[in-house]
Parts: structure tokens; sequence; C-alpha cells
């Protein structure tokens, strides 16, 4: 009750004697922030104005940092700021800035400070008053990093006849701001009709089957997120980052066996048909491409019948590598010979990890498939990289929402994260060498951190009241109401003030107070003309962005008639944070609080489809209340499908019911994508996107043609048996087993009666 006191008797410091003990701070802690390599003077960000009130003895009153916390190189917040007063009237402000002569604050390598503030009072009769307060200082992140990819070069092969949409690689990056600063978006710096990227997760995905290119360089654009979204802004922006992706497409059907031929020369004399002679020797080994240097081995001499085989430092020996190894005299090919030796080779394939335990840190409204770490196992061979597979061991959580990569050990987030159900998670990795059987484990802890996903919620009981009447006999300061709320997400973002408006808005003063951090509502001055009055209280959290609800009430004079309650009495999360478009230079925060169930859709829809057919439904959620929270749906403007008659997709705007509008024909458009819009009835509304791709699956609609109705060959009569004839040109334009064609032969009778056997 102190700090509410406090609120509501600062208006009449004026109007009466203070005491010795009323030289205190208006709170024992406050809130200030910088802005990241901005200003030198701080911006207080509680409601409360931040300082003390001026005595009649004092005569003067100063501000001293006396203490404070050290950051990682040892550098004490009492070094970097200083304090400063500013008197308005019987009031003296506190001022926090930068001291000279410091380097900007960076947000990156410290973002939080607290400092130990003294008020220092002079009295006229040179004796002294003192007290203290607690100073949070928050630095605001701005736009100063460009993303950056794990790796600048990413090689990886892909077999050509992979399908559509295969995944061909997951990149990563990561960006050291926070918020929309910080989330990365890939794309490809040029189109390619072969490959892909997701703009949200980095995984490149084939477009097309059989990949025609054998050698394809992907240059991927990495940018954050504020960066797409305020291109024209170059405040905000900042430079992308690139990297390359080096696709090898490997055709494993063309694998063949070469055979490889070395001729010896043989003695056609009357004594050599004694004997056998060698006259070639022939190896046979696989072509599989490969480029490998083949210069591995040396032959010396050791003595005339003894050679040593050796290998050659600095070239790489294959795996169990097979040497041909001919020997033979100058004067005589008789005694030529050769022997095969297969090297033995000893393998050394220890895997371990780098870390013991592994600590990641990740912000529960991450969109799923996005990469929160990766884990990553050192191996004794290079060539064993690639054998690597990674995995999560089963573990008593069967809901863990993370996957990994089991070539890479990419984790990511594979179901939504809820901070407020749980707020680690805890599995082990397992790695392992496949063909060798050697494996190792690590422990892996996830720390979900909270974002601001939920509003404060006003009792129900509050919504439910009449009109509140004021006792005739209550003098300013009686309690009237606790509004207090309960938000579900913790720190700053389920910190909640509170804030009172007149409805309708009115330029008078109202007759009542509030704690801001309390709730309760206090009895202010009355005046004499009103007798009712019908209040917004505006809760809002201290999250970025905030959240906020709004509860009616009404109040009324004992004794005199209570104005009609609006029906809506509790409005849930307003639209007070909708994408603003402010000026140059002021800074704004985006808020996206409609979600659509599923970021993308597919279905697959036959061709034959009746006109009319429903063939799905998309829905909606918002947390808003009344108009802000009812949501529509249509079609995004720029993809809208239309054939002769119309449209051939529609969306019913209440149901959310996608419907055939016409006639579908997979031989014209074997698939169609749209863009779904959800968005509420707010002002301004606020809108979300999902894509749909609607597959337009074959019906056997369509017969075989023959390029020539009528084709005429010529046979000459000393063809063999099996001599190809001629070849016959036919197009089936349905796909798949409705496409594939089987041919047979209709006889008819020759004029001599004889069948012809084809």
């Amino acid at each position: 009750m102190m700090i509410m006191m406090m609120v509501v008797g600062l208006s009449g410091v004026e109007g009466r004697k203070m005491k010795m003990s009323d030289f205190s701070f208006t709170a024992p802690l406050y809130n200030f922030s910088f802005v990241e390599n901005g200003r030198s003077i701080a911006k207080c960000d509680d409601l409360l104005r931040p300082g003390v009130p001026l005595l009649s003895e004092c005569k003067s009153v100063e501000f001293r940092v006396i203490g404070g916390d050290t950051d990682s190189n040892g550098v004490s917040s009492k070094d970097r700021f200083e304090s400063s007063s500013h008197r308005i009237g019987n009031f003296v402000f506190l001022k926090i800035e930068q001291r000279k002569g410091q380097q900007p604050l960076n947000r990156e390598l410290k973002s939080h400070y607290n400092i130990l503030v003294r008020a220092h009072c002079t009295k006229r009769d040179s004796s002294k008053l003192e007290t203290i307060t607690n100073v949070a200082i928050r630095v605001i992140d701005v736009n100063d990093q460009s993303p950056l990819p794990e790796e600048d070069i990413v090689e990886v092969s892909i077999d050509s006849q992979s399908p559509p949409f295969s995944l061909v690689k997951c990149l990563a990056a990561s960006d050291a701001d926070a918020s929309i600063n910080g989330e990365v978006v890939f794309s490809l710096a040029e189109r390619n009709q072969e490959y892909t990227i997701e703009p949200l997760t980095g995984c490149v995905r084939t477009l097309r089957s059989p990949l025609r290119h054998n050698s394809t360089t992907l240059k991927v654009k990495i940018e954050d997120r504020a960066s797409r979204l305020f291109y024209y802004d170059e405040k905000t922006k900042v430079e992308a980052t690139t990297m390359e992706v080096k696709i090898t497409v490997v055709d494993r059907r063309r694998d063949r066996l070469n055979v490889l031929v070395e001729k010896r020369g043989v003695n056609r004399g009357e004594e050599a048909r004694e004997g056998m002679q060698i006259a070639a020797v022939i190896r046979v080994e696989e072509d599989r491409n490969d480029e490998r240097e083949k210069e591995w081995m040396n032959m010396e001499v050791e003595d005339y019948s003894m050679w040593i085989l050796l290998t050659r430092a600095g070239y790489e020996i294959p795996e169990k590598p097979k040497v041909v190894i001919r020997a033979g005299s100058d004067s005589s090919h008789d005694r030529n010979t050769t022997a095969e030796i297969i090297v033995d080779t000893i393998e050394l394939h220890n895997i371990t990890f780098e870390k013991s335990k592994y600590e990641l840190y990740v912000r529960e409204d991450l969109p799923i498939g996005r990469p929160i770490g990766r884990v990553e196992a050192t191996v004794e061979r290079r060539e064993d990289k690639k054998l690597l597979k990674y995995r999560i061991e089963k573990t008593d959580e069967s809901d863990l929402p993370f996957s990994i990569d089991e070539e890479s050990g990419q984790i990511r987030v594979n179901s939504w994260l809820d901070y407020e159900m749980k707020t680690e998670y805890s599995f082990n990795v397992m790695v392992k060498l496949t063909g060798y059987g050697h494996q190792s484990m690590t422990s892996v802890s996830v720390h979900v951190e909270d974002s601001n996903d939920h509003s404060p919620t006003f009792p129900v009981k509050l919504g439910r009241l009449s009109s509140i009447p004021i006792p005739k006999d209550a003098k300013q300061g009686f309690l009237l109401v606790n509004v207090s709320t309960v938000d579900r997400d913790s720190g700053s973002n389920g910190r909640v003030l509170y804030r009172l408006i007149s409805l309708p808005p009115s330029k008078g003063e109202l007759p009542f107070r509030i704690d801001p951090e309390l709730g309760n509502i206090t009895l202010g001055r009355l005046s004499s003309n009103e007798s009712s009055w019908i209040v917004g209280v505006i809760a809002s959290d201290r999250g970025i962005p905030s959240r906020s609800s709004q509860l009616i009430l009404a109040f009324h004079k004992n004794g005199t008639n209570p104005l009609k309650v609006p029906d809506i009495r509790v409005i849930g999360n307003t639209n007070e944070n909708a994408p603003i478009l402010l000026d140059e230079e002021e800074s704004f925060e985006v808020d996206e609080d409609i979600e659509i169930g599923e970021p993308w859709y597919r279905i697959q829809v036959p061709e034959n489809t009746p006109v009319g057919t429903v063939m799905m439904s998309v829905s909606a959620t918002d947390e808003d209340g009344g108009e802000n929270g009812r949501v529509r749906y249509e079609l995004a403007e720029w993809n809208t499908i239309v054939d002769a008659d119309g449209s051939l997709i529609t969306v019913d705007e209440k149901s959310g019911e996608i419907t055939l509008n016409g006639v579908l024909d997979r031989e014209e458009a074997e698939s169609h994508r749209l863009t779904i819009m959800a968005y509420d009835g707010g002002s301004p509304s606020r809108i979300s996107f999902a894509n749909l791709t609607i597959i337009v699956e074959d019906v056997n609609d369509n017969p075989p043609r023959c390029a020539h109705q009528v084709m005429k060959v010529s046979v000459s009569e000393e063809w063999p048996d099996g001599a190809l004839v001629g070849c016959l040109a036919v197009h089936d334009e349905d796909s798949g087993g409705n496409g594939r064609l089987a041919y047979a032969m209709e006889m008819e009778k020759m004029e001599t009666g004889e069948r012809m056997n084809y």
C-alpha cells in the first residue's frame, strides 16, 4: 500500500508541509533503457516519475551512482554510467547517462545492467539526508548484426533420380540480434529451375526429376527478417550474407564394369606348343567416376630377386587397395607372370563428440523446422565423416518436440514449444559409424525461454459486476475495487501495468486513481457535476511486443442512478500492437497474433472431381476478443486461379471451406498453388498467410495416340528372325500406370490365306 499512497499523494506535495521521512525515492526500483549504439541519455520505462520530492528544508539535491554489477571484462557499471538531477517545481527528477569516454553499449555483449543510486539532500542548516534506490538498465536491440552461416561453402551430392521435393541439405545460420532482427530468412540469389529453398528452415529441395545438370552451384542469400520487412528503411536494414551450395548430381545407373586387357606376345614355334603361355592379362573393375589419386604406391628394388611395395608420402591411400604386379624377363616372354595383391589396411575408426554435454537455449515461439543447434562428432579418418549417423535415444518423454538430421547432427524443432508447460528437455544423442559398429553418446539439454504469447487475463467475476457504488462518506484514497490480472508468461512478459481511460474519451480528469502495479482502484477528487462514470482499465504487460487486455467498469455515487454497463465487459488482447508504419525516426514492433494451424497445406484431388466439391477446410485462431478475434478467409489476389467461367477455386469467408468451382484437367495443369489469407475484424486488420498446393491426380481419360495413323515399312526377304522392322511413336497424355503403354499386334490374313508371324 505504500507505493499506492505515494502515487496518489504526490499531487498533494505542494499543498502540505513535508516531513523528514518524506525524503525518499518514489520507488525502490526503476527501469531505464538505452538504445544500442544510440543516445547517451536513458529513457525511464516506468509510469512513476523517477526521483525524490524536494523538501522545504533542502537547499540542494544531488544523485550519485555508488555501485553496480560488472561485465565480462571486469568493468563495473558504476564506471560506465553516471546520474544527474533535473528540478521541476518541488520535484527532482533522476537522469541516467553514459559516462563520457565509454564505449557505446552493445546488446550482443551485455543486455542488462544494474546500478545503485544515492540521493543526497543538503539542508539549510548544513545537515544531510540520504536515500537509496536500484536502477535496472535494459539495452534495446538495433539491427546491427548480419546473419552468419555455419559454413560459407557446402558440398553435397544427390541421386539424379531423386523425386521432386527431395531434401538436398538443410542449411543453418545465426544472427546475434534479438526478436525479428535475429530471425534468419533464406532465399536463392538467382532463380533455379531444379532447386528451391525453404525460407524459414533453410532446407534445399529438388523441384523436378530426373535432375538434368551434373553440377550446380547455388548462391544462397541469408537475411534477417527485419531487413526483409523494412527494406526501404536504411536505418533498419543490414547487408545480407551469402553462401554457396555446390550440388553434384550422381547418376548411379551409369555404373558399369570396365574390362582392362593387357596383351602379351606368344611363341608360335613347335617347342612352345608343349606348354602354356600367357596371351593376355584381363582385369575387371567397376567404373564409378572416381578421381582418386592412383599414384599412392611405389616399387623399390631390395636385391635382384626382391622388391618392396611402399606407400608415397602425401597421397591418400584407398580402402583395401588392389595392386596388380607383373614380373618377367626382358629376354623371354615365356617367363612373364602377374600377381594380384590386395593390401591390408589398418583402420582407426574412433569417434568422439566435441562436448560431453550440449546446452541449447530456444524461444518457445520458434517455427517448426527451425534449427536450434548442432552436435558434432570427430573421427580419425576423413572418409568416416560420411558414415556417421546421428539419432536421438529413446527417452521417457514420448512427446519430445525435437528431431535430428541423421547426417549433419543438426537439431530442429518438430512441434510447437510451450514454456508454460515445460521449460527444459534433456535427452541423449547417439552417433554410430555405419559398417564398423563404433558409437559415441552425448547429452543435450534444451532450455525453453519464455515469449510473450499470453495476454493479461482479468478474473471472470469482474466481468459480471454491475455498476460499483461509491459510498457517500468515502474519502480520497478509499479502495473501490482491485482489478489485478493473471499473465501466464514470466519475467517482463508477465509483469503487468495498469492504467485508466475514460469511456467515451473525455478531456476532464477521472475522479479515480489506479496503482500501476497492484491494480487497486481508489477514489480521487469527486466532482459535484457528475454522478456516474464508465471507465476502461487497460492491463499491459512489459513484453516486447506488449500484449494487453481491457476491462470496462461502471461507477456511480450511492443513491444515484447507475449507467447501463456495456454487454462486452472484458476484451481480450486488443489490436493495440498491430503493425503500424511510423516516421523514419521512430521504431516499431510487429506482433503476428493470428496463427493458421499449419504453415502450408498440400492435398491431392482427382481431376474428375465434380464441381462444387469441398476439398478441405482451413482454420485459424485469434486470442483477441470481439471483432478483433473474429477471423475471416479469402484467397490472395495475386494468385487467384481462373478458368473460362471465373474462379476455379474459392474459399468460404466464414467457414474456411475450399471449394472446387470449375473443371480440373491434369494435362493442362498438374498442380495449383494458392495463398490463403486469414484476417481479423480489428482496425487495422491483422493478417496471416498459409500456402496451399493442390496436386491434380490423373485419371485414365485420354486414349493413346499414334504419331502416324498409317505406317509403311519395307522388309527385305533375307532379313533374319528378330530383325528390327520399325518403331511406332505413341503418346498417352495420362501419367503413371494410366500413361504406361503395352503393345500387341492383331494379325490379318493375307490374300493367300496365310498368316505372317511378327
